[in-house]
């Protein structure tokens, strides 16, 4: 058995390179090269690995682990490098050889097959002056000859070991001896198993048939396993819908949390905004500044010196209403009723020019009684003028301007009489 085994390994390994060497004892190395390509080597190792394996009766591993696989891969690997390089050098400088290759025929012919390594390293001797050919096919006709020993190798390893191989295959015969009492066993309890089943997709159904998508969570993974195709695709559907379910409910907690986090961020600004108000609306009373207030503005600071030093002017009346700090927080009051206290302690500095804004006019509406009859008077006549003028104008702009400074003398008790009434008419008209 031991050489029936190597021969037939042999014959599989070795056709590819005894190929080649007849087509390069015949002068033909462009057709001998292909046989040669690693990749053609390694199939044929391939293919003795399997045919000696299916003499054997084993596994083609079996047989792997009687050769030199490591030293084999190796070896195919440096045979792909310089496979390339003869490969390229002969196609670039084959033209230009011609005839030299023509006594490559007349080599001894002893009838053995021919070596491939040999005759490409004749081939590498008779083209020696041309480096450019001769090295790169010294190199992989040396590497065709490590493979060739390795080969060899293989063979004395397969015939001296031909009855590891025998025990290999009784070793499979045992183990299929083994499987047909397994089969035995597992028929013997088939009916255990279909009971087994049954149990299963019962349990796999009812957990299908629950009202929340969630319970599927608990089938086991046996119980799933056995069940039916649709029972499958059914819990897969529940499962999809109960991870949605839990996705939904994760992201709504995390907007609550988000939400609740926001509300106690918002209620931390205004208890701080409070506390810097509270502080400001303090210096307000007292009419002194610090003239670090973080809460304000550029603007909002020019101001609030105005306001403490009672110099408004009347841009700070109107027509657009004063920006005021801590407007909506519970110092707002305070503030107003200092922005108050200032515009009714410097009425002659604006009341000839004023056109009031809506929070003027209510400042000046609680600090009624603070205005001299002087002042009145003066405004009385600021809005009668300005009534007049925008009834002469007709323009929708005087007109509102008289009609807000108006509001405002009404507002104090100030008695306009018609002018005023007729520029709110004519405010009125569409």
């Amino acid at each position: 058995m031991a050489g029936k085994l190597g021969g037939a390994f042999m014959v599989c390994v070795m056709g590819p390179l005894h190929f080649a060497g007849s087509c390069v004892q015949a002068g033909k190395l462009q057709e001998a090269l292909p046989n040669l390509a690693p990749e053609t080597l390694w199939r044929s190792l391939e293919r003795g690995i399997e045919q000696t394996a299916k003499l054997a009766g084993v596994q083609p591993r079996d047989v792997e682990q009687l050769l030199p696989m490591t030293e084999l891969r190796a070896a195919i690997e440096q045979l792909t490098i310089s496979y390339r390089l003869a490969a390229h050098a002969w196609s670039v400088h084959a033209g230009h050889i011609g005839g030299l290759l023509k006594g490559l025929t007349d080599l001894t012919v002893d009838g053995r097959p021919p070596d491939s390594s040999v005759g490409l390293m004749r081939v590498a001797r008779k083209l020696s002056r041309d480096k450019a050919v001769a090295a790169p096919l010294q190199r992989f006709a040396d590497d065709i000859g490590r493979w060739q020993e390795l080969l060899l190798r293989a063979r004395v390893a397969l015939d001296q070991d031909a009855g590891g191989l025998l025990k290999a295959y009784r070793r499979r015969r045992l183990a299929k001896i083994g499987a047909l009492v397994v089969s035995v066993l597992l028929l013997a309890g088939a009916v255990l198993f279909a009971v087994s089943l049954q149990r299963a997709r019962g349990r796999v159904d009812e957990a299908l048939g629950a009202a929340d998508p969630c319970v599927v969570r608990g089938i086991a993974p046996a119980d799933l396993d056995l069940g039916s195709g649709e029972q499958r695709a059914a819990a897969g559907e529940k499962l999809q819908a109960c991870h949605e379910r839990l996705a939904q409910q994760e992201r709504e907690r995390e907007e609550q949390a988000r939400r609740e986090e926001q509300a106690r961020e918002a209620e931390r600004q205004r208890r701080e905004l409070d506390a810097r108000c509270e502080a400001l609306a303090g210096r307000l009373d007292v009419g002194e500044l610090s003239g670090e207030e973080d809460v304000l503005t550029s603007g909002e600071a020019a101001l609030l010196q105005r306001i403490v030093r009672r110099t408004l002017s009347p841009a700070d009346l109107g027509p657009a209403d004063p920006v005021l700090p801590c407007m909506g927080t519970s110092s707002e009051p305070r503030v107003l009723r200092a922005f108050a206290d200032s515009a009714t302690a410097t009425v002659w500095s604006w009341i000839t020019v004023v056109d009031p804004s809506p929070r003027a006019r209510q400042a000046f509406t609680r600090r009624t009684v603070d205005m001299s009859e002087r002042a009145r008077t003066v405004l009385a006549v600021r809005a009668i003028d300005t009534a007049k003028k925008g009834i002469t104008a007709g323009d929708k702009a005087s007109l509102a301007r008289a009609q807000r400074l108006c509001d405002l003398a009404d507002a104090l008790s100030v008695i306009t009489g018609q002018p005023c009434q007729a520029a709110r008419e004519l405010v009125a008209r569409p």
